[in-house]
């Protein structure tokens, strides 16, 4: 199992992940690696209301210029 860990302006920068036999893994362990890997994000400051909406800002962009396009 594992999770990603983003930078500042939110892009994937690094993993993290747990591995073990099958039959030790427990699969509650998954909600630890990624809060881990959120508190790891977040001390190189990620801030995930500020990705959020440079995600909607740029589909926003990628939309209008898509209709520009078709003009």
């Amino acid at each position: 199992m594992g999770a990603g860990i983003h930078d500042e302006e939110g892009k994937l920068v690094a993993g993290l992940s747990l591995s073990a036999p099958s039959d030790r893994l427990d699969k509650a362990w998954a909600a630890e690696v990624k809060q881990t890997a959120d508190q790891i994000s977040y001390a190189i400051g990620f801030r995930p209301a500020r990705r959020a909406a440079d995600v909607r800002s740029q589909a926003g962009q990628s939309v209008e210029a898509a209709a520009n396009s078709l003009r």
